[in-house]
């Protein structure tokens, strides 16, 4: 039981914390986060649709391919940017107003890009029947072809726009997300309606990528990103030592997110795999919201950390923790009790009702930790970005160990616990380094 100063203990720590994101609310940052919150929004929903589409037009072995495909695409497009963008970001930002230094940063910036990227869409073209061969799917040998036309696209789509970020021109750079998303729908309702086979749906992805680079070519032609005045050949060597030490923490990230996938692929049919993916991708939807709190928190926490206001850092982590609990456990428990409801009456097969109970699982592990995946990031923030990477791999070695163990056993059911497992595993991991690194106990 609570008494009145608990109470009243309470009401402070949250209006402390209220006040603390009172920064947030300048004009110009406002229309930044609210059109990036809307990206992130349209990406969500996407999402939804892309697995609703699939699944109810073409089933669950098809839906299991096209995850499995995506998957694949996602791990190559980090090796073949090479993290060549976190670095056209960060030199563009630091040099706005230098234009001969920032188109130099950008064009070698593309340039090395193509060239990594060119090397990895050879490589997974010519490793497709092998890969084929892993997954035990010839399905997916066949779809990987229909990926790489957006391979080649992807790191220089992600450089463009880094520079764009770099620019601060935040309403292109929502406006361009949220041409990928959509276009991806489109593509995909154009496909369903001239009865496209299954196998080659990865090519909205290549449609929406391609799409894509063409309109941040003719933005980039349009506000003069390309005119070299001098060379700047040393920026070929600054990229890539740059993105030889960036890139490993963003492959490592989204890996992790495509574990359960990729390993049921390999112990289990396309089917259940596709069974499994609808509920994990809807999960993963909803792990949005929290990296939307994270990305309006990380400047904050940043400039606590900064003064060394470590009270007031505890603080804010406590009471945001407990404040985003209160809300995904009320959204994650309605959800559950909905989601039969939404399979039978969207997806209409029936299949799909297996992944109930993945769903579940899941969503009790993304609830279980939901409250410190908005700080997954304050390793970084407090300037420790090697340790960040460590605790990335800790959390991926953790994730395929659960996977390896439990999917045999438990099928589709074990790779939900497996993933929701690490879900937990990561907040305590957080927790642990918080308190050892920044000193603090969240």
């Amino acid at each position: 039981m609570l008494n009145r100063n608990d109470s009243a203990f309470q009401q402070k720590l949250l209006s402390n914390f209220i006040f603390k994101l009172s920064p947030l609310f300048s004009k110009k940052l406002v229309q930044d986060v609210s059109w990036n919150l809307l990206s992130i929004v349209i990406l969500g929903i996407s999402g939804l649709l892309l697995n609703l589409i699939i699944g109810s037009c073409y089933g669950a072995e098809i839906l299991g391919v096209f995850n499995q495909v995506f998957a694949i695409y996602i791990f190559a497009s980090q090796l073949g940017s090479f993290g060549i963008y976190f670095s056209v970001l960060k030199h563009v930002a630091e040099s706005s107003e230098d234009h001969n230094r920032c188109a130099n940063i950008i064009i070698w910036g593309l340039l090395i890009t193509f060239i990594f990227s060119a090397l990895v869409t050879l490589s997974l073209f010519y490793t497709s029947n092998g890969i084929g061969k892993l997954l035990k799917s010839e399905s997916v040998s066949k779809s990987i072809i229909y990926i790489l036309p957006a391979l080649c696209c992807t790191g220089l789509n992600k450089s463009l726009m880094a520079a764009i970020n770099g620019y601060r021109h935040m309403k292109i750079f929502a406006v361009a997300q949220s041409i990928r998303y959509v276009s991806i729908i489109v593509f995909l309702i154009l496909c369903v309606g001239y009865k496209i086979k299954g196998i080659a749906l990865p090519s909205v992805i290549s449609a929406a990528e391609i799409l894509l680079f063409f309109f941040l070519i003719l933005y980039g032609i349009k506000f003069d990103f390309f005119n070299i005045k001098s060379t700047e050949l040393y920026w070929i060597i600054k990229h890539i030592k740059f993105g030889s030490k960036s890139f490993l923490s963003g492959t490592i990230a989204e890996l992790n997110t495509r574990i359960d996938v990729l390993m049921l692929g390999y112990f289990l049919s396309d089917k259940k795999v596709g069974i499994y993916s609808m509920a994990a991708l809807i999960v993963e939807g909803f792990t949005m919201l929290s990296y939307a709190l994270r990305d309006n928190l990380n400047p904050i926490l940043a400039k606590l950390i900064s003064k060394n206001q470590k009270k007031e850092l505890q603080d804010l982590i406590r009471s945001s923790a407990k404040v985003w609990y209160i809300f995904i456990s009320f959204i994650g428990i309605v959800s559950i009790l909905l989601y039969p409801w939404f399979i039978q009456t969207f997806i209409k097969k029936p299949e799909f009702i297996y992944s109930w109970v993945p769903f579940g699982i899941l969503m009790a592990g993304y609830i279980l930790s939901a409250g410190y995946i908005p700080i997954n990031m304050i390793l970084v923030q407090a300037g420790y970005p090697g340790l960040h990477t460590l605790l990335k791999i800790a959390i991926v070695l953790s994730n395929i160990i659960l996977n390896a163990i439990l999917i045999p056993i438990a099928g589709i059911n074990g790779a939900a616990v497996a993933t929701a497992t690490t879900f937990v595993l990561s907040a305590i991991y957080i927790k642990v380094m918080v308190r050892r690194i920044i000193k603090i106990v969240v």
